[in-house]
């Protein structure tokens, strides 16, 4: 056989291959499917549909509708929050929590708001962004101390912002650390401060 009909041949071979998987993988008339509605997006094959989808800077976080949180790619800092630093190409889900109403995906950080108003945070803390009064990041979901009530979150490149249900403002990470909040503090790694109005 000479290497032109040997490159045929794998060429050949190659598109079979790859004709036999599309027409494999093909269910139903495809005539029958209908297209999604404008601004929805389709759930995957095998998952039930997440009620919020958030990305950081290199991960993303995924609420589903039963409260669980899932999280796939960069890891650098634990950001997925699954106990490891290694990247995720796939959804794994955030170790221990549970019943999660809120998001929150900073830039290698992220948070989560708990039905009974506790939040949690992980990954990245070098700014003091997790709120745990320290700057060694977390792999896993840690509680922000003191933090009880809350009814949103909301995180940043690298501070996160805690809403209460009185209506005060908590802020905590790299914006707090600098005394840009209007709190009158000045510590690395402030624990959450309440803004002034």
């Amino acid at each position: 056989m000479n290497r032109g009909t040997r490159r045929m041949s794998g060429i050949a071979a190659w598109c079979g291959l790859l004709c036999a998987l599309l027409l494999g993988g093909c269910s139903g008339n495809a005539l029958e499917e209908t297209a999604p509605e404008p601004g929805t997006a389709r759930a995957a094959e095998g998952y039930s549909r997440q009620g919020t989808v958030l990305a950081g800077r290199t991960h993303s976080l995924a609420l589903r509708s039963d409260g669980t949180v899932w999280s796939w790619g960069g890891n650098t800092f634990g950001q997925l929050g699954n106990g490891t630093t290694r990247p995720r190409p796939f959804p794994v889900r955030v170790w221990r929590l549970f019943d999660i109403r809120a998001l929150g995906a900073g830039e290698m950080h992220s948070l989560a708001l708990k039905s009974d108003g506790t939040v949690w945070s992980w990954g990245n803390n070098l700014n003091g962004q997790l709120g745990d009064g320290s700057t060694t990041s977390r792999p896993v979901p840690v509680p922000v101390p003191g933090l009880t009530n809350a009814v949103a979150i909301a995180a940043g490149f690298s501070h996160s912002l805690v809403l209460k249900s009185d209506g005060t403002v908590w802020a905590y990470g790299a914006t707090t650390r600098r005394g840009n909040w209007e709190t009158g503090r000045r510590r690395d790694a402030c624990p959450p401060c309440r803004c002034r109005a």
